[in-house]
């Protein structure tokens, strides 16, 4: 059968082995010049770092004791010692108790009864009068709670000449234009009546302008 051109030729075993032996001998050749070139590219790469050797201590050897650190406690900021502004003062247990066992104030009331007083009450009239004289009446109570002395006084004016000539029943006397008459101790609820004569110089029919008393009222009828 002939044989084609196109056909690979086979290898032989000895090209096999020149093939391989090259190989080899490339690859010793690159992995003597990456030996002989690699210290100087280490050299240019930078100082090469020597770190000392750890000094040998012996395992039996007494080491000295250190003393031992200690420790200052500083005491802590107690937070109880803040004021604090939401709580309300409260009252204490004694204060509560002095101030519900005080003793209330006792007022005593006293009673006090009305002070006895002496009033009167008068009236001043005229019996009958004529021109330059009169004859007045007088009568007397005693409207209080207290007995005692009385005393009356009957004014008349500016007139000319006047004059007090008599009293009954009572003490009279003159003060300018004014008769005074009094008299002794008059009980409560008691009356008692007394009579004077009085003239003047002049023709007009003569009668008292008022009267009062101590201690109570006075009118001329």
């Amino acid at each position: 059968m002939p044989v084609s051109k196109h056909s690979p030729t086979p290898v032989s075993p000895a090209r096999l082995v020149f093939l391989a032996a090259l190989t080899v001998l490339v690859a010793l050749v690159v992995w003597v010049a990456v030996r002989a070139v690699g210290p100087s590219t280490a050299d240019a790469a930078g100082p090469t770092v020597v770190l000392p050797s750890m000094p040998t201590v012996p395992v039996n050897a007494a080491e000295p004791e250190s003393p031992s650190p200690t420790i200052s406690m500083l005491p802590r900021p107690s937070t109880s010692a803040t004021p604090s502004t939401s709580r309300k003062p409260s009252t204490s247990p004694s204060a509560r108790h002095s101030a519900s066992s005080s003793p209330t104030p006792h007022v005593t009331r006293t009673s006090t009864k009305p002070v006895a007083k002496a009033t009167f009450s008068a009236t001043v009239s005229t019996s009958s009068s004529w021109g330059g004289g009169y004859v007045g009446m007088v009568q007397l109570t005693n409207t209080g709670t207290k007995a005692a002395s009385w005393s009356v006084s009957v004014s008349h004016g500016s007139v000319s000449g006047l004059r007090l000539y008599g009293t009954w029943n009572a003490q009279g006397s003159q003060q300018g234009s004014t008769f005074v008459f009094t008299s002794g101790s008059l009980a409560p609820g008691q009356s008692a009546s007394f009579g004077y004569q009085a003239g003047a110089r002049t023709r007009d029919r003569l009668r008292p302008s008022g009267c009062s008393v101590g201690s109570g009222s006075c009118r001329v009828s």
